[in-house]
């Protein structure tokens, strides 16, 4: 009976058709087989909505959140990518923001972020996801036959990838880096499968069943999209093949499963395979201007045609259907901005010199950093504000004018949540990890090429020290990959060194510093969880 929980309160959605049927006992004497009956004329009007809804995770707000943590690109940012070592916060340096740049601040148990982000995920999980799967456990590959048919599966390998992404994230966040090492006494999450707000709370899984439920979720999705015939769409914001196979790649990666990965990635080759961004579009257009500042960069924009490595992300127009309520991410990362924190309010996202300096002169990514502070810089062409924008401030996510045109920008921008390159260098390392050296060279330097860099001749320990420096170079400031990056390669915090421009010297070593404790909304509940130590 763990599907009619939500099967009931839903009939009323169904039609005449269903009440003619549901009358004929009084509901507490409603049969499993009329249930199942109702379900197989049903389930696709029951299901198509709560497969759109979908989506919207990728963007909505964390609840209980502040403007920090508005949405899930805000909280990748602040609840981990300003906590590792590539990232600057400068200029406005009060304790106020400061605080977060710590890197224990918010992992505590009795931090509300935690606790918000903690619930948020497994809210979706439960309500979001679980409640649809549960009533879809008999649609299968196989024997798709019927447009409705393959309908189903679609909506069920949506459901699929974003349990499996979901999961990934409490996994990432909440555990300690899985290595064979430990792979076999490591703790992991609870793990649900049913949607029942009456189940008793589970103790946590043991992690290498958690990552297996979550591959094996993954794959499935990627199978069904196939069986399908749904594949690639054009819509960036829709969850297709493209989406599935880079939430299967990021758990893989995550899990230590390197053949998995490359499988993953082979996939998503096969659309996406030396689609770059073009070197006009990675730095955007700066004619005319005197500060040598771009109207935008392909890094706010999903549109194909200025960002064709786009696999996810949120168009800001969504904003005039109601469907997205905006992001705090671009107010933070456009320093040019009026009105953004992170430009005329003077909060700066720069890079790590030390990072910047070893990007190669040719290489174009070195110019969305500035080399030299720009001095009584005007925010906005109304604006009234003039200050000084400080070197190596970042001009990757800047912009002055939105998607639709108009010069207000500093929220105003699309949001790319996966993109091609983060996958292209998860499967070099793969490959590097797997022994297949000549391979990953190949693959890595298709990425360097495209960006005017070297082409990738390291083997051995150079060779993985290529591939971290690339993904620290490429992936700056995206989603919290850095903080997630070093977890998995044992890299701690080190602000100290003398040719940094951190405010902040702060030295945490790799280690339990980058595993969260549960939170105490969860260890009041459920009494049999095991803690993590506190650091």
């Amino acid at each position: 009976m763990k599907k009619y929980i939500v099967t009931i309160a839903m009939l009323g959605l169904l039609g005449t058709a269903c009440n003619s049927k549901l009358d004929v006992a009084p509901p507490n004497s409603i049969t499993d087989e009329q249930i199942n009956e109702v379900l197989d004329q049903n389930l696709t009007t029951i299901v198509k909505p709560m497969s759109d809804a979908l989506p919207g995770i990728f963007w909505q707000g964390v609840p209980g959140g502040d403007f920090r943590i508005s949405d899930l690109t805000s909280m990748h940012l602040w609840a981990l990518g300003v906590k590792a070592n590539d990232i600057v916060f400068s200029g406005n340096t009060s304790e106020a923001y400061n605080q977060y740049v710590n890197i224990t601040e918010i992992q505590g148990e009795s931090n509300r972020w935690n606790g918000n982000m903690w619930t948020w995920i497994y809210g979706h999980i439960s309500s979001s996801v679980n409640s649809m799967l549960n009533l879809m456990d008999d649609i299968k590959e196989e024997n798709l036959e019927t447009d409705d048919e393959r309908q189903k599966a679609s909506y069920k390998a949506s459901g699929l990838a974003m349990r499996a992404y979901l999961y990934t994230w409490l996994m990432q966040m909440w555990t300690d880096n899985y290595t064979e090492a430990n792979a076999s006494g490591l703790a992991g999450v609870p793990y649900y499968t049913v949607y029942n707000p009456y189940q008793d709370p589970l103790p946590r899984e043991m992690a290498s069943t958690v990552w297996t439920n979550i591959l094996n979720d993954a794959s499935k999705a990627v199978k069904l999209f196939q069986a399908a015939g749904t594949g690639f769409t054009d819509a960036p914001n829709d969850i297709d093949l493209g989406v599935a196979c880079m939430i299967w790649a990021r758990a893989a990666y995550a899990a230590g499963a390197w053949d998995q990965v490359i499988s993953a990635v082979d996939l998503l080759e096969s659309k996406y395979d030396n689609q770059f961004i073009s070197p006009e579009n990675y730095i955007g257009d700066r004619t005319g201007d005197p500060n040598g500042f771009p109207q935008f960069t392909a890094f706010s924009r999903v549109d194909a045609a200025i960002n064709p490595e786009v696999i996810f992300g949120v168009q800001v127009s969504n904003v005039l259907t109601g469907s997205y309520a905006g992001s705090n991410f671009p107010g933070w990362m456009n320093c040019i901005g009026d009105d953004c924190y992170g430009g005329s309010r003077l909060g700066f996202m720069c890079i790590d010199k030390r990072l910047f300096d070893q990007i190669e002169p040719n290489d174009i990514r070195r110019q969305n950093f500035l080399e030299a502070p720009v001095h009584n810089y005007y925010f906005g062409e109304k604006s009234t504000v003039t200050d000084n924008v400080p070197v190596y401030a970042n001009l990757k996510f800047a912009a002055k004018v939105s998607p639709d045109g108009s010069t207000s920008a500093q929220y105003k921008q699309d949001i790319v949540v996966m993109r091609y390159s983060e996958a292209v260098l998860l499967k070099a390392e793969a490959q590097a990890r797997s022994g297949q050296e000549g391979d990953a060279q190949t693959t890595l330097s298709k990425l360097t090429t495209a960006r005017g860099a070297s082409a990738v001749t390291e083997s051995g320990e150079a060779l993985m020290a290529r591939i971290r420096l690339e993904t620290r170079i490429e992936m700056w400031g995206e989603q919290g990959i850095e903080w997630l990056r070093n977890k998995r390669w044992g890299i701690g915090v080190d602000r100290q060194n003398g040719t940094t421009n951190h405010t902040s010297a702060a030295v945490v070593p790799a280690g339990n510093a980058f595993t969260w404790q549960i939170p105490l909304c969860e260890t009041l509940y459920n009494h049999d969880i095991q803690q993590n130590p506190a650091y």
